[in-house]
């Protein structure tokens, strides 16, 4: 991260920020940001259809959305927005799965951090405050958004809101390739269920 993007983001956290309702910080808009996120990962097992697709914008996504300004009062939610045939559902989560799973590995591998950019110069999220005073992000809910882009926001949400988990706890599972945020997962490149694989002692090795 160069010092001019520092100071970037550090300028527009300094501008007029939406007001949190008493009750919900910036922490809690940032963890309800990752379990979405994580949940639309998990899409193809098992794999969803129109109505799960449209709970998940109508609820896990809807509910961090609802405080950005440039939410389009009276427009119908999300998932009405986006007629979406049969045929090209799988494709659209497969894709959207890919990107968000990229974005993800990127961080942990090589702590790229872009897509937190993106989605600041693409609109994608808004400065928030909470009564707290904590200073952080909201996504934004806007009519024509892609599934990526609305999947992308959660992540620069949460990302910019607790850095120091992406850069010290996330890790990717060698074996199936989970998204973890979890110390010893991070080091032994395992999710939770291939870490306690790992401890086990093979049959043969007993005898």
């Amino acid at each position: 991260m160069t010092i001019e993007r520092r100071s970037d983001i550090r300028s527009l956290l300094e501008a007029n920020a939406v007001m949190l309702p008493e009750g919900v910080t910036v922490m809690d808009v940032a963890a309800r940001c990752r379990g979405a996120a994580l949940m639309l990962l998990e899409s193809d097992s098992p794999p969803w259809g129109k109505a799960e697709l449209a709970h998940w914008l109508t609820g896990p996504y809807r509910w961090p959305t609802t405080f950005a300004r440039e939410r389009e009062i009276g427009v119908p939610p999300s998932s009405r927005r986006m007629p979406i045939q049969l045929d090209r559902l799988e494709e659209l989560l497969a894709n959207t799965r890919a990107e968000v799973h990229a974005a993800f590995t990127r961080v942990a591998e090589t702590t790229d951090i872009s897509f937190s950019y993106a989605a600041i110069h693409g609109g994608f999220i808004e400065r928030c405050q909470d009564t707290e005073g904590a200073k952080g992000w909201v996504p934004v809910d806007r009519q024509g958004m892609r599934l990526e882009e609305r999947a992308i926001s959660l992540i620069a949400v949460d990302y910019l809101v607790r850095p120091a988990d992406y850069l010290g706890l996330i890790s990717v599972c060698h074996e199936c390739s989970r998204i973890s945020f979890d110390a010893l997962c991070r080091v032994r490149r395992a999710c939770h269920r291939h870490r306690a694989s790992q401890g086990r002692i093979p049959v043969a090795a007993k005898i």
